[in-house]
């Protein structure tokens, strides 16, 4: 299998999953606990594709400071020179259905997303200061 076929099978599957995080939930009764332990599977795989890729671009990172620094080893540049995390949060209760159609809708028009994102993480207001 050729490296592109690869990532876009990888890609294909992460598009799946991330929808199914954002799927709108079945209006059967369940439990809180039920559907916590439904979706902590999915999260869990999504947090570990995270996790992967911090440990990853936490290595690229040092090689290159360490290039650029007067360390005399890669193995010298340690966490405390550098640390990159990458979030690993991916409970979407923190928003209504309300706030995520408006952020993908405001995403999909062009606007900047990252600050927007990042708020929505913390889990304040996506839409600036509390009204």
């Amino acid at each position: 299998m050729t490296f592109e076929r690869a990532l876009d099978r990888v890609e294909r599957l992460l598009t799946v999953l991330g929808s199914r995080l954002l799927e709108s939930q079945k209006r059967v009764s369940e439990s809180a606990a039920a559907l916590a332990i439904r979706q902590a599977g999915e999260s869990s795989i999504i947090a570990s594709i995270s996790t992967s890729v911090t440990a990853s671009m936490n290595a690229v990172l040092r090689w290159v400071y360490w290039w650029h620094s007067t360390e005399a080893k890669p193995e010298d540049v340690t966490p405390e020179h550098l640390n990159y995390t990458l979030n690993t949060d991916f409970d979407s209760t923190l928003l209504s259905a309300t706030e995520i159609q408006a952020l993908v809708a405001a995403w999909q028009s062009g606007a900047p997303g990252h600050p927007a994102a990042q708020s929505a993480d913390r889990g304040d207001s996506a839409f600036g200061e509390d009204e």
